[in-house]
């Protein structure tokens, strides 16, 4: 890879997503750009995506943040994570929203590689 590939959004685990929702909301009363019950809130910060993902969204070794970067082509990151020093720790499909690769970096932080789906309507 020879870019900083973007940086799509930036979560926090947690495990009480109310609790976690009340204290972000009244906080900060950021703009929602998307809510998934207790899985998933996305806010805007400030043009910058932030989020909170509750069970079954956060790998559960994960603690503190975890920035999730767009990558291209998550085969060839997948060869470069093992190259480098990290760990796969899981891939996932997640339909319509696109592919992500969850993965240790060589200090033990977790960092989310993510592909777009292609688009429905798109042309080969």
């Amino acid at each position: 890879m020879t870019r900083l590939p973007r940086l799509q959004n930036v979560f926090y685990g947690v495990t009480d997503m109310p609790r976690a929702r009340r204290f972000y909301e009244a906080l900060f009363a950021p703009a929602l750009k998307y809510a998934d019950g207790e899985r998933w809130i996305q806010y805007d910060a400030g043009g910058s995506p932030f989020a909170l993902a509750g069970a079954g969204e956060a790998h559960a070794s994960m603690m503190g943040a975890a920035a999730v970067f767009e990558v291209g082509d998550l085969t060839a990151c997948e060869a470069l994570v093992s190259q480098s020093g990290g760990t796969v720790l899981e891939a996932r499909d997640m339909g319509a929203h696109g592919t992500t690769l969850v993965v240790r970096d060589p200090e033990g932080n977790v960092v989310h590689l993510w592909s777009r789906a292609p688009r429905a309507n798109a042309v080969a």
